[in-house]
């Protein structure tokens, strides 16, 4: 059962851009706080106040499964807008870092 602040989570899979590509220049770790970059273009929605939860960090480069959960306050917003099999882009910022997709709701 999610926790008191948390809405929805997600299990997801995270690739990261590599520090060559423009991604990072360090590791991400459990307790990441990106930005969901959903769309593109007028279509861009960004979706914040949310946490990846990872078994092990990640560098730049490497992929992995994680959990990324939503605040209650935007919950429903990232429902609707990240169903299962949805690509989307992680950010900080407006630099994106990596790309995920939603395997399951959890």
């Amino acid at each position: 059962m999610p926790g008191p602040d948390i809405g929805l989570r997600l299990r997801v899979e995270v690739a990261l851009l590599s520090t060559d590509d423009g991604g990072r220049k360090s590791p991400i770790r459990d307790g990441y706080r990106p930005i969901s970059v959903v769309g593109t273009g007028d279509d861009e929605l960004l979706i914040g106040l949310a946490q990846l939860r990872l078994a092990r960090e990640l560098a730049p480069g490497d992929s992995g499964v994680g959990t990324l959960e939503f605040s209650r306050s935007v919950a429903e917003l990232a429902k609707a807008k990240l169903p299962p099999g949805a690509d989307f882009a992680l950010a900080e910022g407006r630099k994106v870092v990596g790309r995920a997709q939603v395997l399951k709701v959890v």
